[in-house]
């Protein structure tokens, strides 16, 4: 996870970060507290402990009763109970001040992109997925009616995420993302079918047939994403800034297929919700009209 998704889960998890001490007071200094249901204390701490800058204050806690004595309640003294109140107490501290550092440091508007790379292990990779980025972001922003540049800003810690400016184009990204996961899916779908294709043992002719009308419904789902977008940010009179938009989906698409993801960093639901969900590409939508029809594009859901 990047520097925002283990600051994100240990916010989650601030808010569950909850341990009631009942006092029972007809007992002596040495058996004061009762500790009752915290097996979900247990499980938060768990969590915690995944985030390494958090890892030294989860060690005290897990060095307590309340997390080492396997039973339904447990008995602390006053003494133990101050100790981890202190401890917790220092916990929350922490996930509140990695929150403030990674909320000063990370640029958070609609005009901000943050990018997933895909696993890089060599400058090979990385300099492909840098023209990937290029073709996918760079070229169709820079071309846009927008009136948008793209600026890298930073980069941040865990798998390698940049942070980049684009201006006001982000809804022309989520489009192309969207537009992206679609053709991804398509792809896909195609290749299963024509491994069953091939395993029915056709006739070569009706097989070549099947080939072809399975690559024009790609290459026609291609270009209706291309146009929808070419219409709705780019000067409708420049015929080959489509061949440049497709171009884009692709590189975008190829991104994605290797775990790549490219995601808002604003709060705006509505831009949000116009990316891809990265965690069900298998049933991407597209958002424009179904090819040959007037109904939403379910078709594309097959």
């Amino acid at each position: 996870m990047n520097l925002g998704e283990l600051t994100n889960s240990a916010s989650y998890f601030l808010e569950h970060l909850e341990l009631t001490f009942l006092d029972n007071n007809r007992s002596s200094n040495e058996s004061r507290y009762i500790v009752k249901d915290y097996f979900n204390f247990r499980q938060v701490i768990r969590e915690l402990d995944k985030v390494p800058y958090l890892q030294h204050f989860t060690d005290s806690i897990k060095e307590s009763k309340a997390f080492t004595i396997p039973e339904p309640s447990v008995v602390l003294s006053v003494n133990e109970k101050v100790e981890l109140e202190k401890a917790i107490s220092n916990l929350r501290s922490a996930i509140l001040g990695l929150k403030a550092y990674y909320d000063n440091t990370t640029p958070n508007s609609d005009a901000i992109l943050r990018v997933k790379l895909p696993e890089t292990n060599s400058f090979d990779d990385l300099i492909k997925y840098s023209e990937l980025l290029k073709k996918g972001i760079e070229i169709p922003v820079n071309e846009s009616n927008e009136d948008s540049k793209v600026k890298i800003l930073n980069g941040q810690p865990g798998s390698i995420w940049l942070i980049l400016s684009i201006g006001s184009s982000i809804m022309l990204i989520a489009k192309l993302c969207n537009a992206a996961a679609v053709i991804r899916r398509k792809w896909a779908e195609s290749s299963i079918f024509e491994e069953h294709a091939k395993s029915l043992k056709l006739k070569n002719e009706l097989m070549d047939d099947l080939v072809k009308a399975n690559k024009k419904m790609l290459a026609d789902v291609l270009d209706a994403e291309a146009a929808n977008i070419h219409n709705g940010h780019y000067n409708p009179d420049d015929p080959e800034v489509k061949e440049r938009i497709k171009l884009a989906i692709r590189s975008i698409s190829e991104l994605i297929d290797k775990g790549g993801q490219l995601l808002p960093s604003g709060s705006n639901k509505d831009i949000s919700n116009n990316f891809p969900d990265y965690n069900a590409l298998n049933s991407a939508v597209s958002i424009i009209k179904q090819i040959g029809t007037g109904s939403s594009d379910e078709g594309l859901k097959s």
